[in-house]
């Protein structure tokens, strides 16, 4: 799972939506017996700057997940 986010997204909190998410995810897999390490494998966090976005939108964090090439290549790769 990799989650991504906008910092100042204005529809959904960064902190109790796309921060909140990723710890529920990594927590459950500790909480399922995975290590830190296992769990940092296996669910992946990007919060993204007003910077990344190139409309004034900081919602629509799947513009600036798609032009990540590190997510592509992750993606391609699963």
């Amino acid at each position: 799972v990799w989650i991504t986010h906008g910092t100042h997204d204005h529809l959904l909190n960064v902190v109790t939506t796309g921060q909140a998410s990723y710890n529920r995810i990594w927590n459950a897999y500790t909480a399922l017996g995975k290590t830190p390490a296992q769990a940092n494998a296996m669910v992946k966090y990007t919060e993204y700057a007003d910077s990344a976005f190139y409309e004034p939108d900081e919602h629509l964090a799947a513009a600036p997940t798609y032009e990540d090439d590190s997510i592509i290549q992750w993606l391609l790769a699963q």
